[in-house]
């Protein structure tokens, strides 16, 4: 989801939907009583009883909110003036790929900037090399978009019904690499290519820069260079791919967490005592499930909890929102939110 707008003062955001999974995003992040604008399509009845579709841009205080993976619907009342379209009259803003929605609420929570920096794909660097036998392109995934870093070509050496590769090609794509990771420290390096190219790279990786092979997955593409680069990020396979990324590093945090609550560590678990860590500023990471913030809305108690959320934010600490996938299940269990602390609290 591109972040078009964003003011955390008046509570407005603007964006653009990118990919289906932004609807299940907006979804969670847009609320009963916000107000949404957008395009949208009125009837309008001609003289000769032609009918016909006028596109109009309403602003709609949301009451309902239907998700399903190819459209959102908003529904609610209409709170500015149009032709023909009473105010307070009842209307649906259907919003689908592509489409550009403007939301102010009373209040941004914690919960809605979380949530708006995962839909950003990735928070943290990710290292794209998409290369063939004589080309190859960088990019820098990051949560604003794709940096294009730099390409070079190389010089193969052609024979009978065979094509190898020149093993200063590949030495200098390492290097390259190498550079590249300690100037950015990317939390991933895919390695994009057709054939069999990613795999050789790879096999000379784990020869020659072991530390930096832990850190790379292969995916297939059919360009190269910059074309390359960009072919990677649209495909579902590095969707998938960094959406598993984010569960391995979720689940990480709560196994972490139950290791120091079976050591009685540094951890507090429960909305009582997690507030108390909060308050005065002992928490390192919080680790909220999903579910117990959808349950806090309906419950009419978050603000409470997103109270909590940004006083761990406010003194410098991590706020992870845990997916309902197992590790999210097991979070529950243990009441749905935990701290890992800077120290142990007495």
């Amino acid at each position: 989801m591109r972040v078009l707008k964003l003011d955390k003062k008046h509570h407005f955001l603007q964006v653009q939907v990118n990919v289906a999974e932004d609807l299940w995003y907006l979804s969670l992040i847009i609320e009963k009583g916000d107000i949404v604008s957008g395009k949208s399509e009125r009837k309008v009845k001609l003289d000769n009883g032609e009918v016909f579709k006028k596109p109009f841009f309403p602003s709609i205080a949301v009451e309902r909110i239907e998700y399903t993976p190819s459209q959102l619907r908003l529904l609610g009342k209409v709170v500015s003036e149009h032709d023909d379209v009473p105010k307070g009259s009842f209307h649906t803003l259907d919003v689908s790929l592509h489409d550009v929605v403007k939301i102010t609420k009373e209040h941004l929570s914690q919960f809605v900037l979380v949530k708006l920096e995962e839909s950003q794909v990735v928070a943290v660097p990710v290292l794209l090399v998409a290369f063939d036998r004589d080309e190859v392109g960088f990019g820098l995934l990051k949560s604003s978009g794709v940096e294009f870093l730099d390409s070079f070509s190389g010089e193969v050496e052609k024979k009978q019904f065979k094509v190898a590769v020149r093993n200063d090609f590949y030495a200098l794509l390492v290097a390259r690499m190498v550079e590249y990771d300690a100037r950015f420290s990317p939390s991933l390096i895919v390695l994009a290519s057709p054939a069999f190219f990613k795999d050789d790279v790879l096999s000379l990786l784990q020869r020659d820069v072991p530390v930096l092979a832990k850190k790379v997955v292969t995916v297939g593409c059919n360009q190269a260079g910059a074309a390359g680069v960009q072919e990677v990020v649209k495909r579902d396979e590095l969707k998938r791919l960094l959406e598993k990324y984010r569960v391995v590093e979720e689940s990480s945090l709560v196994d972490e967490v139950f290791a120091e609550v079976g050591k009685q560590g540094k951890v507090a678990y429960g909305l009582d005592l997690v507030e108390s860590a909060a308050l005065a500023g002992a928490v390192r990471v919080v680790v909220v499930a999903e579910q117990l913030v959808m349950d806090a809305r309906e419950d009419g108690w978050y603000h409470r909890l997103d109270a909590v959320l940004r006083a761990v934010a406010d003194s410098g600490g991590h706020v992870v929102i845990v997916g309902n996938h197992d590790a999210g299940k097991r979070l529950l269990g243990l009441t749905g939110i935990a701290a890992l602390l800077r120290y142990r609290l007495e």
